[in-house]
This record gives C-alpha cells, sequence and structure tokens, in this order.
C-alpha cells in the first residue's frame, strides 16, 4: 500500500489503518474524520521532522515575547505598588532598637522576613536532599517503594481522618469523616483492583531511577526551577498586597465576594509563570531522557535545557497560557459559587458547581495532554500544534493508552512530594525556633513566627521536592513516546527485555481486546 492511502498512515516504520484503530471505530461518523485528519498530519509531521536537528528555528515566538513582556510589566508592577509604602519607622536608627517615648518597643519588621525567608529556604534544600534519596532509594530497591508509595498515602489519609474526628468539633469531624472514606476507597482500589499493575509498575519506577541516577544533574535543574517558582510567587504576592495596601480606599470591595478584575489577573499570571517554569524543566528532563534512549552523541542535559529556554520556549508559553486561563476562569466560577452561597442562591450555587466540575476536568486533562505534547517539542522542536499532532497519532496508533492506563507512577510521585514536604517543615520549623532567639525587638511572637516558620518551611520542600519528583512522570513520558517509535533500541541496546517484552504484550492486549 503507498503511504497517504485512503485509510492507512505510516508511522513507525509501519503501516497503520486508521479506520481500524480501536479508538477512532466507535466514533460518531463525523468526529472520525476530524480524527483521522490529525492522526494523518501528526504521521506526516513525524516522518518529515528529524529527532535532535542540529538547527531549530524558534517555534510560537510571539507567545515568548508576550510572556517576557508580562514578566517586565511585572517588575514595573511591583516596583511602583512597593513604593511609597510607610516603613519610615523601621527606617528610623534613632528608634530602632531602643524603645519610644511612650514606653514600646518599634517592631523590626526586617527580623522576621529574614527568620522566616531563612526557614523557607532551608526547607526548600532539605526537600531536595529528601527528594533526592526517594530517588536513589528507588534505583536501589524499587519494589519496597512502589508498595510503600501505594499503601502509606491512603494509611496516612486514615489517620489524618481519625485525628480531626477526635478534635470533636463538628466541622473537623465531617472533614475527618470525608478523609476516612476517601483512604479507605483507595485502600481498596489498591489491594482489589491495582494488584496486577504493581509488578509492572515496579519495573518502569527502577529503569526511571536508573537513568535518573546516571544524569544527576537533573536536581540542578529542580533547584532552580524550585527557586524560580518560589521567587514567582513572592513576587506576585508583594506587588498585590503592596498595591491593595497602598489602593485600598480606591479599590472597595464592591463585588460582593466574586473575584475582582485585579484579583483575576493576578491569578492568571501566577498559574501562567508557574505553569512554564514547571514545564521548562519538564521539556529539559524529557529531552535528557529522550537523548539517551535514542544514544544521542555529546551531553544530555545541557542541550535539552537549551532547547527548553530558547527555540521550544514559545512552545510552553503557549501551551501553558491555555491551561492557566482555564484555572484562572475555575477559581472565578469558584468566586461566583462561594459568594452565592452565602447569599442562600441554591440555584446559583448549583449551576456555578456544575460549572466548576466541568472546568477543572477540562484544565486537567489539557495540562495532562501538554506534558505529552513538551516530550515531542524536546524531540523535534515543531510548535506546539505541530508537536500536538504527532502525539495524538503517536498514541492513537501505537496502543500507548494501554501502558499509560496500567501504570501507577504518580503514587510514587506522590509521596516522594509529601515526604519531601513534612522533612521542609521539620527543618523550617527547627531554623524559625533558632533564629528567632536571636532577635529581640522583632514585630511578631515567637509563636507566630515559628508557625509562618513551618508553613514556609512546608511549601519550600513540596516546591522543591516535587521538582525534582517530575523527573519520574517526564522520564516515563519521555521513554514511552521513544519506545513508540523505536521499541527495539529497549532491549538491543539497553538491556531491558522484560519491560520491552511487558509493554508489547499489553499493546496488543488492548488493540484486540
Amino acid at each position: 500500500m503507498e503511504y497517504g492511502s485512503a485509510r492507512n498512515v505510516l508511522i513507525s516504520g509501519k503501516e497503520v489503518d486508521i479506520q481500524n484503530l480501536k479508538e477512532i471505530r466507535d466514533l460518531p461518523e463525523k468526529q472520525k474524520k476530524g480524527r483521522e485528519k490529525e492522526i494523518r498530519s501528526g504521521a506526516e509531521f513525524l516522518q518529515t521532522a528529524p529527532r535532535f536537528p542540529s538547527r531549530r528555528g524558534c517555534k510560537d515566538l510571539p507567545w515568548a515575547i508576550l510572556f517576557m513582556l508580562t514578566v517586565a510589566a511585572l517588575v514595573a508592577f511591583v516596583i511602583y505598588s512597593v513604593v511609597g509604602i510607610n516603613t519610615e519607622l523601621n527606617e528610623d536608627e534613632d528608634f530602632k532598637h531602643w524603645k519610644t517615648h511612650d514606653g514600646k518597643v518599634p517592631p523590626d519588621i526586617w527580623s522576621d522576613a529574614i527568620t522566616i525567608n531563612l526557614a523557607c529556604v532551608a526547607g526548600s534544600v532539605a526537600g531536595l536532599i529528601m527528594a533526592f534519596f526517594w530517588i536513589m532509594a528507588a534505583k536501589a530497591c524499587p519494589s519496597p517503594v512502589v508498595y510503600i508509595s501505594l499503601y502509606a498515602i491512603p494509611v496516612l489519609s486514615i489517620l489524618g481522618g481519625v485525628a480531626l474526628v477526635c478534635s470533636g468539633q463538628t466541622g473537623m469531624m465531617i472533614a475527618g469523616a470525608i478523609l476516612i472514606l476517601a483512604g479507605m476507597c483507595q485502600l481498596g482500589c489498591v489491594m482489589c483492583c491495582w494488584a496486577q499493575y504493581i509488578p509492572f509498575t515496579i519495573e518502569v519506577v527502577g529503569m526511571v531511577a536508573n537513568v535518573s541516577n546516571e544524569n544527576p544533574c537533573m536536581v540542578a535543574v529542580s533547584a532552580l526551577g524550585g527557586f524560580f517558582s518560589a521567587a514567582w510567587v513572592i513576587l506576585l504576592t508583594v506587588g498585590f498586597a503592596a498595591f491593595t495596601i497602598k489602593h485600598k480606599e480606591d479599590t472597595p470591595d464592591k463585588n460582593k465576594g466574586v473575584m475582582s478584575p485585579l484579583e483575576f489577573c493576578f491569578l492568571l499570571v501566577l498559574y501562567w509563570g508557574s505553569g512554564v517554569i514547571h514545564n521548562v524543566c519538564h521539556m529539559a528532563y524529557a529531552g535528557v531522557f529522550s537523548r539517551w534512549y535514542f544514544s544521542a552523541d555529546g551531553p544530555l542535559l545541557f542541550p535539552s535545557l537549551q532547547v527548553a529556554l530558547t527555540t521550544s520556549f514559545g512552545s510552553i508559553c503557549f501551551g501553558t497560557f491555555v491551561v492557566a486561563a482555564i484555572n484562572a476562569v475555575q477559581m472565578l466560577v469558584r468566586s461566583v459559587r462561594i459568594a452565592a452561597q452565602e447569599d442562600g442562591n441554591v440555584v446559583g450555587c448549583v449551576v456555578a458547581l456544575i460549572l466548576e466540575c466541568i472546568i477543572d476536568a477540562i484544565g486537567d486533562m489539557l495540562e495532562y495532554f501538554n506534558a505529552w505534547v513538551y516530550v515531542q517539542c524536546a524531540i523535534r522542536g515543531g510548535s506546539f500544534c505541530e508537536s500536538a499532532r504527532a502525539t495524538c497519532a503517536m498514541i492513537s496508533c501505537n496502543g500507548l493508552k494501554a501502558i499509560i492506563g496500567d501504570l501507577l507512577i504518580d503514587s510514587v510521585v506522590t509521596l516522594g512530594t509529601l515526604l519531601s514536604g513534612l522533612v521542609g517543615l521539620g527543618v523550617g520549623a527547627a531554623v524559625a525556633w533558632g533564629t528567632k532567639a536571636e532577635f529581640q525587638h522583632a514585630a511578631l511572637s515567637r509563636e507566630v513566627v515559628i508557625l509562618i516558620g513551618v508553613i514556609s518551611g512546608l511549601l519550600g520542600g513540596l516546591l522543591a521536592g516535587g521538582g525534582v519528583m517530575t523527573i519520574f512522570s517526564s522520564g516515563t513520558k519521555a521513554i514511552l513516546m521513544c519506545w513508540a517509535e523505536e521499541p527495539n533500541r529497549l532491549h538491543e541496546e539497553h538491556e531491558f527485555e522484560d519491560l520491552h517484552t511487558e509493554f508489547n504484550a499489553k499493546i496488543q492486549d488492548y488493540n484486540y481486546s
């Protein structure tokens, strides 16, 4: 058969009958034509675009320019908002460390800021170290890591629910009962439904951890990503708070609890910037794993990170903006629902709740699909839309859904992130406790600063640890996408014979089911 015939496309070196694909057969006739067109276009791009081209053009450049202009505007906005805030008391050296005329000690807000920031930094470093050890443990003994991850999360949920129920407060008891029920349901799923997928997940986790330990410099990318994520949140929070304080009289609450335009823009930029930082790291990781799979010459990390920060940066900004806009709209609808609930508007509350669920589902699906698209951007350097069509063709024609549906790797990522956050919490509390004693005239009490230090350490640990744990999910997606293109490399060059056989078996069962 000729490539480009009515029914067949050439993908991964083999001809595929589009109309005989499982996910195409069950679609209505109108949707079939559109889906076939997307798959055919994606397959054509895969055939014409080489892997890891030596020269790449900048794709989706207008979106990269728009993002950089947004960053510049944000910095200008923060400077404008912060300038003029009344801080004369702390700037007065005569009264900064001495009692005033009324016998009170003027508060030194900078000492509290130093303490809280130190707690956040210490928590981030501790979370980073914990996540690195978690990856090392996954390489050394993947089986215990997977089993602990699958069972620890529901058990912790049940224990947390029991603690809330024992508090005796009505609201806490209801929340505790929900946690206990959710934990028991998840535990039942692990024991009854997911047990058959555990050995397969163990093999995948071991493979990804092995590659991660061969390229430990990826942890440095995680550290930088965590730092810039925290800086982005702090920058936006400081700017928004300063602007609100400076223009408090000019911006009264006229929306009756509904999100204001300023708050909507704040959330949109927050989601966009945080998502861009996360996806830059994800594309860099995907590039490392892809280059490892295809045995590319030269270093793995630097060219992968260079692609994410230059030629494919516009594609990241474009895809992330779509998800950020959906998330911001979801928060807007949520504020409408809360306002309707407070006003006793049952109909409005129900309608807003339904819309919120729909928007949330759309956002989650797009965010998940985008993660696969960025793998193709890392490999071939196409635009976001070209890579999206190529991803659709690769997943549809190779039956990757069968493998994706059987993986439980998210549990390993979740527990690793949670452990990093808990370690960061403990270290942040210790740093806040020790540092607070050195300042005698701080604005906040010791207990308040320690509490804020605990929260800062927790957030720092979660951000840093979560960035490292992304290596697992990014590596899995990259290797699966590469295996779909050239399956034999997995067992011939990398000697993962059992995993290669398992992949093939799952795809055959899926195609003929």
